[in-house]
């Protein structure tokens, strides 16, 4: 069995996997964009997972600051899964990366390798010509990317040259990525997350040393990077400490940060909550050999409703 977690941002995922890894001697597999890149750790949340009791993967997997295709994510934790097995270990992908979890079930649509996509010619444009290009061509799809996310537009243009049809009608189907999956939405009450999120910023913040994280991103290809990605509270810093940091503002950058984190979650909240359906649905659909989950913390009783139905399921 796989089993994979995920929910809002400071869901308490990362505690609730800890505690399951060590009963079942399983091994993590991280799905958290920000934590992929190495020098993103406090404000992301990272787990100080090399000195972690149990098998981790895919934390500081990239260096450079570049961008991880759901296709590379999806390439790599299959690669990861099949190893884990082999070894009669159960692996464990936990992330809150509503996308990377969404490529699981629906993998994106491969880009044909021919020459009809002249990669070299879509680089050599700024991002606003790209989304300009692909507006004339699918207003729809155009319209969900943001004019400043380069990867997305590229991809969707290459998928226009490459196939001839429009990036928003090329819709990705269900499949079961393992044989035997487990779903975990971990969705606490709002009132205990939105707690939860206020404090976790002060703890990065005054005690953890996010701002000298941040500090160190300055003048380097990472602040651009980072600003991209648009990662809650990295872009807020930056800004911060780019216009002449006063320490008497900085409340009023956490309380910017915590009311943005708090957007940020009920997103997934919602967007977890869709796909949960769509998955139980499509998965009905060719009987595959799927549960789900909801828990509302990460607490010893969620611990056992999990191992009850990994045990069940044996």
């Amino acid at each position: 069995m796989v089993i994979i977690i995920t929910g809002p941002t400071a869901s308490g995922k990362t505690a609730l996997s800890e505690r399951l890894v060590v009963d079942l001697q399983g091994a993590i597999i991280n799905a958290d964009l920000g934590q992929f890149y190495t020098p993103l750790t406090i404000g992301t949340a990272k787990p100080a997972w090399r000195s972690l009791p149990f098998e981790s993967h895919l934390f500081d997997w990239v260096d450079t600051p570049r961008d991880v295709s759901v296709v590379a994510f999806k390439a790599a934790v299959d690669g990861l899964v099949a190893n884990i097995q082999q070894r009669q270990v159960t692996p464990i992908i936990v992330g809150g990366s509503s996308f990377y979890i969404k490529s699981l079930f629906y993998p994106p649509c491969e880009i044909p390798m021919d020459n009809t996509v002249d990669i070299a010619a879509l680089e050599m444009l700024r991002t606003d010509q790209l989304w300009e290009q692909l507006h004339e061509i699918d207003l729809e799809r155009a319209s969900k990317i943001g004019k400043t996310d380069r990867y997305r537009l590229m991809r969707a243009l290459s998928l226009w040259y490459a196939t001839g049809q429009k990036p928003s009608t090329l819709k990705p189907s269900f499949v079961i990525p393992y044989q035997r999956v487990l779903l975990v939405i971990v969705l606490p009450a709002r009132d205990i997350l939105r707690e939860r999120i206020d404090q976790r910023a002060l703890q990065m913040i005054h005690h953890d040393g996010w701002v000298d994280e941040v500090r160190g991103l300055l003048g380097t290809d990472w602040q651009p990077f980072v600003q991209s990605k648009k990662l809650v509270g990295y872009g807020e810093l930056i800004d911060w400490l780019s216009n002449g940091a006063q320490s008497a503002t900085l409340d009023h950058v956490i309380n910017s940060i915590n009311i943005k984190t708090r957007q940020y979650a009920k997103r997934q909240e919602t967007f977890l909550k869709k796909l949960s359906q769509d998955i139980s649905h499509d998965a009905q659909l060719v009987n595959a050999d799927l549960q789900i989950l909801v828990v509302n913390d990460n607490s010893l009783q969620s611990v056992k409703k999990i191992l009850d139905l990994v045990k069940n399921q044996k």
